[in-house]
């Protein structure tokens, strides 16, 4: 494929991304919607055009940017009728969209009709776009688009076209679920779409049913400096409630012991807290788990005890557990913990030195050495391992430098973060300014990147956060507190 094709078809994605970025979402259940399958198990909206006008983002620049022209007007779709998604229980994928002009419709695939394979042809009562595994069907009001085998495919498509409202997903509580998200992008899992057959394996072990009896709910938006996606769980079932309160009652928000170590900003920081003492018997059972697939009967009894000794282990930790990766280039680390009792950690790592070292085996690959009293030394496969004690801080690291500096404090641009740290259960952070750098340094991201790479330079951080055990957040901010939009938009 010569370049002057490549760049027509980049143009022609280009124009599809603008015309979904148009199709906005409302609340309101448009007749068009009916083409949704009843038996969908997940459902997601795209409320763009709130979203363009939310945050005053210029359509016409935008368009310039990506396929060299900014009029995409009288393409037939009405662009200001929701975009719904979906994904049935047998696995099909497929989108709906309202159709304002069915002549304008035709007329823009057939221009286009080289890059996409196919013409527009009629049959049953129906527009049709084939190409590529990929069918489009249209009549004067809405639009459905599926992939999947032909035939199957074809009659699956003219059967929802076709169908009623009170015969569509519309009636359904997963429906009515996607109009009550906010959030201009969105998308809602229900597991009572979900067959038991997919869910074999999981039920083989032990589990039911209430185990995976829950709703979940993801959400897309900019808020600020920040792109913002969140997913929530709820739970549905008493059985999965109750595990919920008791993951609560174990778990705590995290008390910021380790935001000034090591490093000025770090290229990764993260921290977790909780009351480890209530995960041993837990732990020690998966741990038991595992190694019973790997270990024979002569090293078992070894395994048992190691097992036991690691659980102890755990339960000696209190408060913060952080892990650091100051210098992504140098890939050093280092995991701090607050402990409750040195001496205890002494204890487990004398009893595991002892163990390693009376067994043949083991001793192999694995050696544990004291190197002074509460420091030891781990050599695994040829690589070297630093653990032991400062004060009530834990340590294990692969930098004797790190080492040195377990208990100090140095400025590590997290504190303006302290208290948003201070209100998860657990939170990670990644210097995005730092990895973009590196990898604009890689010939093939420069190109794919292309005319953002001036854009991209300005992200900041990446985030991850937990405020509670059944909410996760995940953010990209941009440098110096700037508005997201007017940075990566505009």
């Amino acid at each position: 494929m010569n370049k002057t094709k490549i760049l027509s078809l980049c143009r022609s994605l280009g124009m599809m991304v603008v015309v979904l970025l148009f199709a906005c979402c409302s609340g309101k259940k448009d007749k068009y919607c009916s083409a949704i399958p009843k038996d969908a198990a997940v459902l997601y909206r795209i409320d763009a055009y709130s979203f363009v006008d939310k945050h005053n983002i210029d359509l016409k620049s935008m368009k310039s940017m990506l396929f060299g022209k900014d009029d995409l007007d009288g393409i037939g779709i009405d662009l200001k009728k929701p975009f719904y998604g979906f994904v049935k229980m047998n696995g099909g994928t497929g989108m709906v969209a309202a159709i304002e002009d069915a002549d304008a419709f035709t007329k823009f695939v057939n221009t286009y009709s080289v890059l996409i394979g196919a013409k527009v042809s009629e049959k049953q009562g129906l527009h049709w776009v084939e190409s590529n595994g990929m069918y489009v069907a249209y009549d004067d009001t809405h639009l459905l688009m599926m992939s999947g085998d032909g035939m199957y495919v074809r009659k699956n498509i003219t059967e929802l076209m076709a169908q009623q409202e009170e015969e569509s997903a519309m009636q359904t509580p997963l429906f009515e679920r996607l109009t009550n998200v906010k959030e201009p992008f969105a998308a809602v899992i229900s597991s009572n779409s979900i067959p038991e057959k997919l869910l074999k394996a999981e039920l083989a072990s032990g589990k039911t049913m209430e185990d995976f009896d829950m709703d979940i709910d993801i959400s897309f938006d900019v808020v600020k400096d920040k792109a913002l996606m969140a997913c929530e769980v709820f739970p549905n079932s008493d059985k999965l409630k109750k595990n919920i309160e008791e993951a609560m009652s174990k778990s705590k928000t995290i008390e910021g012991q380790y935001i000034n170590t090591i490093q000025e900003k770090p290229f990764l920081w993260g921290a977790f807290n909780a009351d480890y003492s209530q995960y041993m018997d837990e732990l020690e059972k998966q741990l038991t788990d595992m190694l019973k697939l790997s270990v024979g009967p002569d090293e078992d009894a070894l395994m048992k005890v190691i097992v036991e000794t690691l659980a102890k282990f755990v339960g000696t930790l209190s408060g913060d557990l952080s892990v650091c990766i100051p210098d992504a280039q140098t890939g050093n680390f280092i995991v701090q913990a607050n402990v409750k009792d040195a001496s205890a950690i002494n204890e487990v790592f004398e009893n595991l030195k002892t163990l390693i070292a009376s067994n043949e085996n083991a001793a192999k690959f694995l050696t544990i050495a004291a190197a002074d009293k509460n420091n030891y030394t781990i050599v695994a496969d040829g690589k070297t391992f630093l653990s032991g004690v400062k004060g009530n801080d834990y340590f294990f690291t692969n930098s004797t430098d790190y080492k040195q500096k377990v208990g100090s404090e140095v400025e590590t641009g997290l504190e303006a973060l302290k208290s948003e740290i201070c209100s998860s259960y657990a939170y990670m952070t990644l210097d995005a300014h730092h990895l973009v750098g590196q990898l604009m340094q890689v010939p093939d991201f420069r190109q794919t990147a292309g005319l953002f790479m001036g854009r991209l330079a300005n992200l900041d951080r990446v985030t991850l956060k937990f405020p509670s055990v059944t909410r996760a957040e995940l953010s990209l901010s941009v440098m110096d507190g700037k508005d997201f939009c007017e940075v990566m938009f505009k």
